[in-house]
């Protein structure tokens, strides 16, 4: 029964675990289930504490799983704590330029001033156009959750020193 839990609030966007069907278990086998084996129903926590690290320690999304993921946790960020937050911040799920999938902390924004520092050839920027399915309010929603979980929105000397060794490889290498 790992990976499994029953239905509750959250729906699992690319399928990380095994929902057991309430309606073929009937209501005292799940009851049991909760009871006796601790199967959990399926909510945010549930699923980025116990079910996302599970899977991200044998497989990658591809670009479209990334996606529906991302839109899945846009929907539900007000219900992000700091555990949940700490977590996804080590999950290569945010979409990027090129159909790369990246950890939040290694993304930049696609904004006017890190567009300009820093090139896509060394750095990985939000895809935001492939989220394009999703309104303005929505996108407005997209940059929050993108901002709690340590997309790199603002310049740094850290960024500003990283783009600098690039440019010193670069013409080294030449």
């Amino acid at each position: 029964l790992i990976n499994s839990t029953l239905p509750g609030s959250f729906v699992d966007p690319i399928g990380v675990g095994q929902l057991l069907d309430r309606t073929r278990l009937g209501q005292f086998a799940s009851e049991s289930l909760v009871r006796d084996l601790k199967v959990k129903e399926l909510s945010l926590d549930v699923y980025v504490i116990d079910l996302l690290p599970v899977f991200f320690s044998t497989h990658e999304l591809d670009s479209k799983q990334a996606q529906e993921l991302t839109i899945q946790l846009v929907n539900h960020q007000e219900e992000l704590n700091d555990q949940m937050i700490s977590k996804l911040q080590s999950f290569p799920f945010v979409l990027a330029s090129g159909d790369r999938v990246l950890t939040p902390k290694t993304c930049l924004y696609p904004n006017d001033s890190l567009q300009k520092l820093c090139s896509s050839q060394y750095f990985g920027f939000v895809d935001i156009k492939i989220l394009g399915s999703l309104k303005f309010s929505e996108n407005l929603k997209l940059e929050g959750l993108l901002r709690k979980i340590g997309v790199v929105f603002d310049l740094s000397f850290e960024l500003l020193m990283s783009s600098w060794r690039f440019i010193q490889q670069d013409i080294e290498n030449r």
